[in-house]
C-alpha cells in the first residue's frame, strides 16, 4: 500500500498589463490610418508636393514601430507562486517563456508600497525577505499596486491569523442567514 502525502496548495498570481489592443485590431487600425494618410500624402503628391510621400512613409513607419512595441508589451506577465516554505516571482511574456524566477522564503517576506525616486515617478511595489528585494507590478497603476500588496499581505498570513471574511453593507441582503 502506498501512502502519499497531500499534494502542497499553491495560490498563484498573475500580474499582467490592461491590454486591450489585439494584433487583429492593430492590424486595421494600421490599414485605417494608412489608407488615409495615404490618400491625402497622393493628393499632394498628385499637385507637385512629392516630398509629402517621403513624410507620410516616415510616418507610418514610426506608427508601426510603436504598435508592435504596445503589441510586445501586452504579452508581459509576473507570476507570485505562494507554496508552503517560499515565495517565487517569474518574470516573463506570455508565449515565449521565464525570463528571471527569484525565490524569496515566505516566514520573512514583507510586502510594501514605497514612493518612486522623485515626486511625480509612480510608487513601487517591493517584496523584501532580509538584504533580498524584488519589485513586482512594474506595469500596474498606483491604486492597483495598493491593491495587491494588500492581496499579498493576505496570502502571507498564516490560516489562524487570517480574518474572517467581511461581506459588504451592500451585500447583507442578499446574505442567506
Amino acid at each position: 500500500m502506498q501512502t502519499s502525502e497531500p499534494e502542497e496548495s499553491v495560490t498563484r498570481l498573475v500580474v499582467a498589463p490592461n491590454a486591450s489592443l489585439s494584433t487583429r485590431h492593430a492590424l486595421r487600425f494600421i490599414f485605417v490610418v494608412g489608407a488615409v494618410m495615404f490618400g491625402v500624402a497622393g493628393w499632394f503628391a498628385a499637385r507637385g508636393f512629392w516630398p509629402v510621400l517621403i513624410f507620410a512613409v516616415a510616418n507610418l513607419v514610426a506608427l508601426l514601430a510603436a504598435i508592435v512595441a504596445s503589441l510586445r508589451h501586452n504579452a508581459y506577465r509576473e507570476v507570485l507562486c505562494f507554496s508552503g516554505e517560499d515565495v517565487r516571482v517569474e518574470f516573463g511574456f506570455a508565449g515565449r517563456g521565464i525570463l528571471f524566477t527569484a525565490s524569496l522564503p515566505r516566514r520573512t517576506l514583507r510586502a510594501m508600497v514605497e514612493e518612486g525616486p522623485y515626486r511625480t515617478s509612480p510608487t513601487r511595489l517591493l517584496l523584501r525577505a532580509g538584504e533580498r528585494s524584488v519589485e513586482v507590478g512594474r506595469c500596474l497603476t498606483d491604486s492597483d499596486r495598493v491593491s495587491l500588496c494588500c492581496r499579498i499581505r493576505g496570502l502571507l498570513q498564516p490560516d489562524w491569523q487570517r480574518p474572517a471574511p467581511v461581506v459588504p453593507d451592500a451585500f447583507a441582503d442578499h446574505v442567506w442567514r
